[in-house]
């Protein structure tokens, strides 16, 4: 409401600059009470046509119909933010008048209304840049560092050598953080691998080094292999390097996946670069990000590709949302990802370099919401199970999966969207997102924007949320010996019943 008031009002001085047409009194008096009627009624039509969209969007992504009360709501959060950005707008206006007003005692008017318009500009960049974003961000590490300070109630400090923080680590349980702790207390024991598999099983290693366990990233990362060795991950089946979202986080059903598939004979090792959510770690963190994704890489990879490749762990990495985005820092380029066994990324946000470069390459008559690159002899993007168990054919190892979904607005959000149609709303759109979608300057941009926010608030399978196919994306990168459809379908029965976080 805002911003079209803004461009309508600039629009207007223009067409009046250019245009010097005098409309007669008779006439302007009806054209505002028509366009008054017109501003009264519009809004009545798209707020109940906004009801409908909305009801649309729900059935595709399997939620309930919205209460009858949603249009009103949303047409009183949107009259009220409206104005209130209206004033704001006419006050930094009244104060670069007043600027003006002051310089032309001394200057030119012309002068006057650039030195004027200029202050203000500056006032406000330094308003933001030197006491906003820094007391911004000086509240949130208050805020988070203090969430990250705490475990959760169900969490318990592992008796296990095998994880770090437990007896003989090298870690500490209290450096590990939050989510550390989630991650190092938590997954599934020897016990319940063998209840699901009935075969004999070990106990996973889980590695993890916090945030305030070394100063540096690249200490978290040597001190990472150094867990690794004295628990004696390289000389399990599989060694997967989990990189982190912005709090500190790891996804259960993929890491859990892993754990059960391989009977417990696994080793999963990850760092913390932030403990920050992810949005604002992106805005404010994004270089610790990509040094993590590097560093950890880079420590574990050159410990691993010393040993013999007979004796040597198979090697993967993984990442989702913003650990996507710090698992493909790691490489230059999707075929340096042969020098191990596989990759699996998860909703990663646009600005991976690695995933934009594969998607802007993708082969002719492909969709950018499921692209088709080289013939998927390496790389292949999927949204379901379906998608990655059907035609395997063709496709060579190592294998690299990108999971993203047609509403995962994490992906597809960018500044583009501000004055650019995409191609996935210029294709044909995915098979949950509503027809009636269609790409307005600006508008679509700040739609995509708040979808970021609520992209979790829907059931697997949509959105942000991709635990439902965690299973056949194991499977199909690095599945171990004599595993079965029949036993990703039944695991993956057993991860669907964890909740999301």
């Amino acid at each position: 409401m805002a911003i079209g008031y803004g461009i309508g009002l600039l629009l207007t001085k223009l067409i009046k600059k250019i245009v010097r047409v005098k409309i007669d009194e008779k006439y302007s008096k009806p054209a505002n009470f028509l366009l008054l009627t017109a501003w009264i009624i519009l809004p009545i039509i798209y707020f109940s046509l906004a009801g409908q969209w909305q009801g649309d969007v729900r059935k595709l992504v399997s939620l309930p119909p919205i209460d009858r009360t949603y249009s009103l709501r949303i047409a009183v959060l949107a009259i009220v933010s409206g104005f209130l950005l209206l004033g704001l707008s006419r006050s930094i206006r009244a104060l670069t008048r007043k600027i003006i007003k002051l310089a032309e005692k001394r200057l030119p008017h012309r002068t006057s209304s650039f030195v004027g318009v200029i202050a203000v500009v500056l006032f406000f960049v330094l308003f933001f840049n030197v006491l906003l974003t820094p007391l911004f961000v000086g509240i949130s590490n208050n805020t988070f560092s203090n969430v990250n300070s705490t475990t959760d109630t169900e969490v318990t400090k592992p008796t296990s050598e095998l994880r770090s923080g437990g007896p003989g680590s090298l870690v500490s349980w209290e450096s590990l953080g939050r989510q550390g702790r989630n991650f190092s207390g938590g997954g599934p024991s020897k016990k319940d691998i063998e209840k699901f598999s009935g075969k004999k099983a070990i106990e996973p290693i889980r590695v993890y080094v916090g945030l305030k366990t070394k100063d540096t990233i690249k200490e978290r990362a040597e001190l990472a292999v150094k867990e690794l060795e004295r628990t004696k991950a390289f000389e399990r089946k599989i060694l997967v390097i989990a990189n982190t979202t912005g709090s500190g986080w790891l996804e259960s059903q993929a890491t859990d996946s892993i754990e059960y598939m391989y009977g417990g004979d696994s080793a999963i090792a990850a760092i913390q670069y932030s403990y920050l959510p992810s949005w604002i770690a992106f805005l404010t963190e994004i270089n610790s990000s990509t040094d993590a994704g590097k560093a950890i890489f880079d420590a574990i990879y050159q410990k691993w590709s010393s040993m013999d490749e007979l004796n040597r762990p198979t090697l993967v990495t993984y990442g989702l949302s913003l650990g996507a985005f710090s698992g493909q820092a790691a490489f230059d380029k999707v075929e340096d990802i042969a020098k191990i066994d596989g990759a699996l990324f998860v909703g990663p946000p646009s600005d991976s370099k690695m995933w934009r470069n594969l998607v802007e390459s993708r082969d002719k008559g492909s969709r950018e919401i499921l692209p088709v690159y080289n013939q998927g002899r390496t790389v292949r993007f999927a949204s379901n199970a379906n998608q990655i168990q059907q035609n395997q054919s063709g496709w060579e190892h190592p294998r690299v999966i990108y999971l993203q979904h047609a509403t995962d607005a994490v992906i597809w959000w960018n500044y583009e969207l501000l004055y650019r149609k995409p191609d996935w709303l210029k294709e044909k759109h995915g098979p949950d997102v509503s027809p009636r979608m269609g790409w307005h300057p600006v508008v679509t941009f700040w739609q995509v924007t708040v979808d970021q926010m609520l992209s979790t608030n829907v059931p697997s399978g949509y959105g942000h949320n991709y635990g439902n196919v965690m299973v056949a994306s194991w499977a199909a990168i690095a599945k171990p010996q004599d595993w079965t459809v029949q036993d990703t379908l039944r695991l993956q029965k057993l991860i669907d019943g964890y909740s999301i976080e």
